[in-house]
């Protein structure tokens, strides 16, 4: 959300740029092929840091890292577009994505590792020592903070437990099936259990008009999006 918010400030602040441009040189000082630079990001920078922050919190937040970069580079285009750059797409491609690719690149790596510093200067954690006999110019922490991460790699993507009460992750927008995080079933004087059976449940069931009219929200933008 942090991040989400910081994106809207860039392009705001990066729209607010251009239209000072406009106003003061005309717009055929924009009107070329490539149009102007954009200038310095900050804002987009702030976005990026808390995506890695994000990321560093669980992988998954690659996913939301890749398509708000795409989101804001998107935003370019249109930015360009308005201030009648001819070819908004190559000058976006060619001149702003490489750009913001590599610091999405660059910032997400720095601040991913700093997240593991405790780990790092330590000594005792998981996987700490490995490599620590073996010669090597590579930095032994690096050797096994690659070691970890490879782990955990394949421990996630080899895992298989299937049980009859999995929820497929597509269906969660639909509420089609609740994810259930805990049940327990007790017989009577078990647990405070006063009937025959008794059960614990812990379910994760959203509130469907939210997430029903929700997804309707969706549709529409992307409609009102593609048409304009």
């Amino acid at each position: 959300m942090a991040a989400f918010g910081l994106l809207l400030l860039d392009r705001d602040r990066t729209r607010g740029r251009l239209a000072v441009l406009v106003e003061h040189e005309g717009l055929a000082a924009t009107a070329t092929t490539w149009g102007p630079r954009l200038g310095l990001r900050p804002w987009r920078w702030a976005a990026i840091v808390a995506l890695a922050l994000a990321v560093s919190t669980k992988w998954s937040g690659l996913w939301f890292l890749a398509l708000f970069v795409l989101l804001s580079l998107m935003w370019d285009i249109s930015t360009r577009r308005a201030v009648g750059v001819g070819r908004p797409w190559r000058a976006t491609i060619l001149r702003g994505a490489p750009l913001a690719i590599l610091s999405a690149i660059g910032i997400t790596a720095v601040v991913y590792t700093a997240g593991w510093t405790g780990w790092i200067v330590t000594a005792g954690g998981y996987a700490r020592d490995f490599g620590a006999a073996d010669p090597s110019w590579i930095p032994q922490w690096i050797r096994a903070l690659a070691h970890y991460h490879q782990e955990a790699w394949s421990f996630h993507t080899g895992l298989s437990s299937p049980h009859p009460y999995a929820s497929n992750a597509l269906s969660w927008p639909f509420q089609a099936r609740p994810t259930s995080f805990y049940y327990e079933s007790y017989d009577n004087g078990v647990m405070g259990c006063t009937a025959e059976k008794c059960s614990a449940a812990v379910t994760a069931l959203g509130n469907p008009l939210i997430w029903w009219f929700g997804i309707a929200a969706v549709i529409y933008q992307l409609w009102r999006w593609i048409g304009r």
